[in-house]
């Protein structure tokens, strides 16, 4: 019997997608927004977000820049902030237009399938970022695996191109549009617009829990439930704890061990949630996996950010073993 093992390189350490906050955290939360002048009580918690998680910060130490048109190439700085796409092993995008300090996130971000740039060579950087253009980026499945729900939009401004995109973001209750029937596709987004939609949608993941996790409890490995052991699995198995980071690797497995795909990396835990940047040596494989720690299970979601390689794409429940 021959066995095929895509053995997969992590590209990037992570911060989780979404926070589930502990409740210590809940009840006296730094307010980083009072030091910027600009930030109104709209704007605090979702700029308080993102400036605690070290995802963005001001365009001075006294603004945040609410107000101001934000460039494509700061939005996908962002985006990859959130996402932890940070690291520096993704490809070259090709793009000649990013400068030094947008090289890792605008890399990672193609390579995930995440970005496009306006031509092959230009990513358009210093370009200003359109609302349509946002909601583009941010339903991608391999940035926010959002639930894709029946919508029936009235803005007149949304053709077929945005529409799949916008009605997520408005059925989630993560944008409107600017009225009943403009949602703005054209419109250019401003920065505090953007901390707004980041801020939601990081919180789209899972319900708001206070209970607090504590990566150590779930050291060990873990699986998929299966009949008999030649049953295709799943599993995870969190080694070298330290503190809010692990080692996790995530095997699966075909029926009759036919195939076999991994991954391995260093994991964030932020709250009870991690996320593993993914590519396979040798198979041109990608995606991204969602590690999720649950009261008595771990649960995977693995994204692909295209249809070859060895790892099960879908979302798993695994268990103790």
């Amino acid at each position: 019997m021959t066995v095929k093992s895509a053995i997969l390189r992590k590209l990037t350490i992570p911060t989780a997608l979404s926070f589930v906050l502990a409740a210590s955290v809940i009840a006296s939360p730094v307010s980083a927004a009072t030091s910027f002048s600009d930030v109104s009580e709209r704007y605090e918690q979702s700029v308080n977000y993102l400036v605690n998680q070290d995802i963005t910060n001001g365009i001075s130490k006294t603004k945040f820049g609410i107000d101001q048109n934000i460039k494509r190439g700061d939005a996908a700085i962002i985006l990859a902030h959130a996402l932890g796409l940070t690291e520096k092993d993704a490809p070259a995008s090709g793009f000649k237009d990013v400068p030094t300090r947008g090289v890792v996130a605008i890399n990672a971000l193609k390579d995930a399938g995440i970005v496009n740039g306006k031509s092959a060579k230009s990513f358009g950087f210093n370009d200003l970022m359109k609302r349509g253009e946002m909601a583009l980026m941010l339903t991608k499945t391999t940035a926010y695996d959002l639930e894709k729900k029946q919508s029936t939009l009235s803005f007149t401004d949304v053709n077929s191109r945005y529409a799949e995109a916008v009605g997520m973001l408005v059925e989630s209750k993560i944008a409107t549009g600017k009225s009943i029937d403009k949602f703005g596709t054209d419109d250019l987004l401003k920065r505090g617009e953007y901390a707004l939609f980041m801020y939601k949608i990081e919180q789209t993941e899972d319900e708001l829990l206070i209970m607090p996790y504590k990566a150590a409890d779930y050291q060990g490995l873990w699986e998929t439930k299966r009949a008999n052991p030649q049953d295709a699995y799943l599993s995870v198995n969190l080694t070298n704890v330290k503190g809010n980071t692990a080692t996790v690797q995530v095997d699966s497995m075909s029926s009759g061990a036919m195939y076999i795909g991994s991954v391995e990396g260093e994991a964030k835990f932020v709250g009870n949630k991690a996320r593993i940047y993914y590519v396979e040596d040798g198979f041109g494989g990608s995606g991204v996996v969602t590690i999720t720690l649950l009261d008595d299970a771990i649960a995977v979601t693995v994204v692909k950010s295209n249809e070859i390689g060895y790892l099960f794409e879908g979302k798993y429940k695994t268990y103790k073993q």
